[in-house]
């Protein structure tokens, strides 16, 4: 992660004469209390670290209009394009599933903490009879990152 400090901020717009981008990390703390959740935003964080090295072009907190979902992410490659929610916590979010299988064409993309806690979303899922595809965050960091490509699955389980 690299964050600029406000001296830096500073330097760069004295040498470019322009704003620098906002980071991913503030852009969570801006716009998804990322201070207030930081085990949400370093797991947001990872899962896009993982997509990225299996080749997948990322955005955090993208912009979706016309729906009460709210995704942590976008991710896409070649022709998949999902939004995927990071699900840390352990209370229920059926209603969470539903807007997201709605704005995926009916499926669901959820990256959990720990496989114990994947398959119990997951089972959420299956109850209301949404499709979709999950991993977490014990399974990416499973795997020698030095050994990931693009062949490398993202999700630890899919179903119908």
């Amino acid at each position: 992660l690299l964050r600029l400090t406000n001296n830096g901020r500073q330097l760069f717009r004295i040498l470019f004469n322009a704003d620098p981008v906002e980071s991913e990390w503030e852009r969570l703390n801006r716009m998804h209390e990322g201070q207030r959740f930081p085990n949400h935003t370093i797991g947001i964080l990872i899962f896009t670290l993982h997509a990225r090295v299996r080749g997948y072009e990322t955005q955090i907190l993208p912009p979706v209009e016309n729906t009460k979902a709210v995704p942590d992410l976008e991710i896409r490659r070649d022709e998949e394009h999902l939004y995927v929610e990071v699900e840390l916590s352990s209370k229920e979010h059926v209603s969470k599933w539903v807007n997201i299988a709605a704005i995926n064409g009916g499926r669901v993309a959820i990256c959990g903490l720990s496989t114990s806690r994947s398959e119990r979303l997951v089972g959420d899922c299956k109850l209301k009879k949404l499709p979709g595809m999950a991993t977490d965050i014990e399974t990416l960091k499973s795997g020698s990152y030095e050994a990931m490509t693009e062949e490398t699955p993202l999700w630890a389980e899919t179903w119908k």
